[in-house]
């Protein structure tokens, strides 16, 4: 892209390398090396002249990457230091690496420790370190994004969700969730990949990565375990209003569907995905928003709709994108 004198369309990396979490589970932060259409696309979209040239040479240094990253010895782990002020932690490790710290507010510091699972407590900041890092490293615009604190605390009392079907150690709100990468979020509580997890009863928010193919595996997937349990079974839907991509007409066309509305954009927020390092809580929506709520037969007996829900979701997804970050916004059940 740069000889070409062309950024890199926004987002590129990271809908590439969520589309390939979906098909390999090789490397967690490098793209496998498969035909992908959908590059082609969001160079085209990018203004990349010979995209189909450029996405080959991408698959080609990406497994070149994999290769030298599979054959690479980890580093030891060399002495950590960690320094903390008011308002941030700086955890400091392998002081041989070029950048050697990773830094969290205090914040999210403290609600890592309260969500550890870890065997030895000592290994805590390297393992703080190792998310903070494993997130960083794929922080692109609005990655992580999640619904507002207030927005989940309204689920919980209306339809008694507790689980969070795309999440991270970071930014989840409830102590149940799942995430994309167990082998850094699994000493937090993490119950690993969505993709892998197939509850038989609860009430569950799904929040997607806005990419379409990772949107229509999240509706596959629901349809599955909703079509493989008669006990009672819940899921909140959130995903933009593309209603040009499959995800949008499965969602509208479930035959478990029981009810759905959407938010313009400029009328809510979403928690920023990189609240554990900035200032401010919230970032407002790109795109208007659909929400779906999904039962089978005996999750709407066990979780009936409010007839305030619409209501209230929509007050609490308005956000505030001054708020600062305080422990109060972060807690979880």
């Amino acid at each position: 892209c740069k000889k070409q004198g062309v950024k890199v369309p926004l987002l590129c990396y990271e809908r590439w390398h969520a589309r390939s979490m979906l098909v390999d589970k090789g490397d967690p932060l490098v793209p496998g090396g498969h035909e992908d259409g959908a590059l082609l696309k969001d160079l085209l979209r990018g203004g990349v002249r010979d995209p189909a040239t450029i996405a080959k040479n991408m698959r080609k240094l990406a497994e070149k990457c994999r290769e030298a990253l599979a054959t690479a010895p980890p580093p030891a782990p060399e002495a950590n230091d960690v320094t903390k002020n008011e308002s941030h932690v700086k955890v400091t490790l392998h002081p041989t690496l070029k950048k050697t710290y990773q830094a969290i507010n205090k914040t999210h510091y403290d609600k890592l420790w309260t969500l550890y699972r870890g065997k030895d407590e000592a290994e805590f900041d390297k393992d703080v370190f190792k998310v903070v890092l494993r997130y960083d490293s794929l922080g692109g615009h609005g990655y992580q994004a999640g619904l507002t604190g207030e927005a989940f605390d309204v689920l919980h009392e209306g339809l008694g969700v507790t689980c969070e079907a795309f999440a991270s150690p970071l930014n989840c709100r409830y102590k149940q969730y799942c995430s994309a990468f167990p082998d850094t979020d699994g000493v937090f509580g993490s119950l690993g990949s969505f993709f892998d997890y197939m509850p038989v009863e609860g009430s569950f928010e799904a929040n997607p990565p806005f990419v379409p193919e990772t949107m229509t595996a999240c509706a596959n997937h629901i349809e599955k375990i909703l079509s493989s349990s008669t006990r009672s079974l819940s899921f909140v839907v959130v995903v933009p209003v593309w209603r040009e991509v499959q995800a949008w007409t499965q969602l509208s066309e479930s035959p478990h569907l029981r009810a759905s509305f959407t938010v313009p954009a400029r009328e809510h927020s979403f928690t920023d995905g990189a609240q554990y390092i900035r200032p401010a809580l919230h970032r407002p929506s790109s795109y208007d928003s659909g929400v779906f709520i999904i039962q089978n037969e005996a999750g709407s007996k066990a979780y009936p709709i409010p007839a305030t829900l619409e209501a209230d979701l929509k007050k609490a997804m308005a956000g505030d994108c001054e708020r600062p970050i305080t422990r109060e916004n972060v807690v979880y059940l």
